[in-house]
């Protein structure tokens, strides 16, 4: 289990290793965020955010993050993507996924 505080309330998270996926909800004052992550395979995470937010439609929005290997990059792209940071989630499940590959 995983409890962080955001914006002053306590939000919660789960991460199951023996599917790499990491659940994290944010409990908000007028609305709920659950966004899931699973990683694929070591550079490729699979990303789905629920929002569902008081007076609003409720929306889903899906995607697959990939990593970039910055040597196959320009000078300039890869200075542009050391500025990014990826959440504790996320690097876990890639993480946890990459070791569980190296020890098959």
């Amino acid at each position: 289990m995983i409890d962080w505080q955001y914006s002053g309330r306590t939000c919660h998270g789960i991460y199951h290793a023996a599917t790499s996926v990491a659940v994290l909800n944010f409990f908000l004052p007028t609305s709920i965020v659950t966004i899931t992550y699973r990683a694929l395979d070591w550079r490729t995470v699979a990303v789905a955010i629920v929002e569902v937010e008081e007076g609003r439609t409720p929306t889903v929005q899906t995607g697959t993050m990939v990593r970039i290997e910055p040597k196959l990059l320009g000078p300039a792209a890869v200075a542009a993507t050391t500025k990014f940071t990826t959440s504790s989630a996320t690097t876990a499940a890639t993480s946890a996924r990459a070791n569980a590959e190296e020890e098959e």
